[in-house]
Formats: structure tokens, sequence, C-alpha cells
């Protein structure tokens, strides 16, 4: 029995060795480098409302009833979702993919939901989010006149 054990002990030892670091259980899933939870506030350092009514564009109009309507200097907090939404005060925007250090996220809209959002999330060489810009839009018709409201938030830690 004492012949055994030793070579079993140092046979148990070698395939722990060898086992990855991270076999010990599943990883957290990220959505382009972060995981759900994460928290980061920005301030709105720029803000762009347009509505156009056929050739007709006017700027610096009163942001549409439930939309985000953020102001120049506010803080806002950003919350990366379950399944990697980009989420705040008002939106919650999709996950859709990690471009280099660009995470993009969007919500498009449909015949029956004419209203899209979407969401770039710029980040550092280290991972953390530097700039975000958000653009909200709605396109509609009166008669034959496309109308459309945008209005696009930059914001900077």
């Amino acid at each position: 029995m004492k012949k055994l054990l030793l070579p079993l002990i140092a046979g148990c030892a070698a395939l722990l060795s060898t086992m990855p670091a991270n076999a010990a259980g599943p990883k957290e899933k990220t959505y382009g480098g972060y995981a759900p939870g994460k928290t980061f506030t920005m301030k709105v350092i720029e803000r762009t409302s347009v509505r156009t009514r056929g050739d007709n564009a006017d700027r610096n109009v009163r942001v549409p009833s439930r939309w985000p309507d953020f102001k120049e200097g506010q803080k806002v907090e950003f919350v990366i979702g379950g399944k990697g939404e980009l989420t705040g005060p008002g939106f919650s925007i999709n996950y859709k993919t990690e471009e280099g250090r660009v995470n993009l996220y969007a919500n498009n809209p449909t015949f029956s939901s004419p209203k899209g959002m979407a969401a770039l999330v710029y980040k550092s060489r280290k991972g953390s989010p530097r700039v975000v810009t958000m653009t909200f839009y709605k396109l509609r018709f009166s008669g034959f006149t496309p109308i459309t409201n945008t209005v696009t938030y930059r914001f900077e830690r």
C-alpha cells in the first residue's frame, strides 16, 4: 500500500499542475470587455436636438417627451445590464459588437416602432470608458412630408 500511495500522490499533483487556471469554474461573460453590473459616470459635454420637416431643419428644439433630456454639465450614470445592454435614466440600448476599442449599442427602429437609439463607448487602452456618444431618433410622416427628430449627446469623464 505504501508503494502505491507515493506514485498516486505524484500522479494527482502532475494532473493538477497541467489544469488551466480558469478550470475552477466558468468565467463571467463580458460584453465588449464589460461585465454585467459595471457602472461608470460621465458628464454631458454637448447636446444637439434637431427637428426636420421636409427640407427645413430647426436646431436646439425641445427634446421629445419620453426621451432622456440631459443638460450640458449633467452627470449621468451608465450601467451594463445582464445581457450587455447600456442602460441609464430613461434608456436601455442593446449591445451589438466590439470593434477595436469601441463598443457599439443599438436599438433599430421598426415599422411599428419608428424610434431608434444608438450609442458608442470609446475605451482607453486599458479598457475604461473615455467618451460616450448617444443618438435618439424618430421618423414619421405628415402626409408625404417626412418629419424627423434627432437628439445627440456627447459624454466625457
